[in-house]
């Protein structure tokens, strides 16, 4: 079996930049609404510019109330399509650990993404705005189910899903487990994901899981990046290796960062295996982790893909 594997050689060398909460953006959405002609591209050699350096913060987005299989109510934000993009489709976005709809680098790649399709930010339970306490994995496919599900009953033509790190994770492990017409995704695309939990092989992710798993650690989770932790159990949450094979047909794509210093290369080209002929992965010269520092041609490629994938080309 072979996957789809490209490399970039028009790299951006930036690094992790830790999140930023900025409360009290009240900038107008882009004034430039141009379509995926117009967009910029980066020369061969050049120094891409990062979506979270150069992008005017889009507006805090249309509220929306999520209600969860387990009865947990969760908030969203949610954004309409540039002139140029395509109402029909929405993209659910799942941010990483301690991300949400009001960390600043969210919300500057929504104003990219939305040049394709329409966007709904959810905020993962014991994130943000969003009611309980985050599970790490166990119980967070409900919390993409739940925007999922919201999309549908809009009437959404397509439904795709786009995850970052923990997010991405997650993000794939719904499209493994709920499979139906109605809770089923048209595409899912993840961005430095890991292929399996409770990962320790780099000094990054050793320092989340003090964070996680320490007192002094989870009162910074919960004081300077607003999340709130369950209590630290056995329970293993659900692997996305495990379950990439379920996937099938819908179509996967893999982003990740050859400078990524959480999870290596290896995480990606396993979770690509595991797929099969089902997947595509881009692998990144100079991109980090995540949406922090997110190359501006970066995030207008993946816009691209998700508006794209799986529809039905003309003949």
């Amino acid at each position: 079996m072979s996957q789809k594997i490209q490399g970039r050689e028009d790299g951006c060398g930036f690094g992790f930049d830790a999140c930023r909460h900025e409360e009290d953006f009240h900038g107008p959405p882009p004034g430039d609404r141009s379509g995926w002609a117009a967009l910029p591209r980066s020369a061969p050699g050049s120094k891409a510019r990062s979506v979270t350096r150069r992008i005017t913060t889009v507006d805090l987005g249309k509220p929306v109330l999520l209600l969860t299989e387990d009865q947990l109510h969760l908030f969203g934000s949610w954004w309409s399509a540039a002139s140029a993009g395509d109402s029909s489709t929405l993209i659910v976005f799942v941010p990483g650990f301690t991300g949400h709809a009001r960390v600043a680098a969210v919300r500057r790649l929504v104003v990219r993404l939305r040049r394709r399709a329409d966007i709904l930010v959810v905020e993962l339970r014991g994130h943000g705005r969003s009611e309980g306490r985050s599970t790490m994995g166990t119980s967070e496919v409900l919390d993409v189910a739940a925007a999922v599900e919201w999309g549908r009953q809009r009437g959404y033509r397509r439904v795709v899903t786009v995850g970052f790190s923990f997010g991405a994770a997650v993000a794939l492990c719904h499209a493994a487990l709920r499979r139906s017409p109605d809770e089923r995704v048209d595409a899912v695309a993840a961005v430095s994901t890991p292929s399996r939990s409770f990962v320790r092989d780099t000094p990054s992710m050793r320092a989340v899981h003090v964070l996680v798993e320490s007192v002094p650690g989870r009162i910074v989770a919960r004081t300077i990046f607003k999340v709130r932790l369950g209590p630290v159990t056995s329970d293993v949450p659900p692997q996305p290796l495990e379950l990439m094979p379920l996937i099938a047909p819908t179509p996967v794509l893999l982003v990740h960062g050859l400078a990524d210093h959480y999870f290596p290369i290896e995480h990606p080209l396993a979770l690509a295996a595991a797929a099969g002929d089902n997947a595509t992965v881009w692998l990144e010269p100079g991109f980090a982790h995540a949406e922090n520092r997110l190359p501006v041609a970066l995030a207008d490629r993946l816009g691209w893909w998700l508006s794209e994938a799986g529809v039905p080309t003309a003949r």
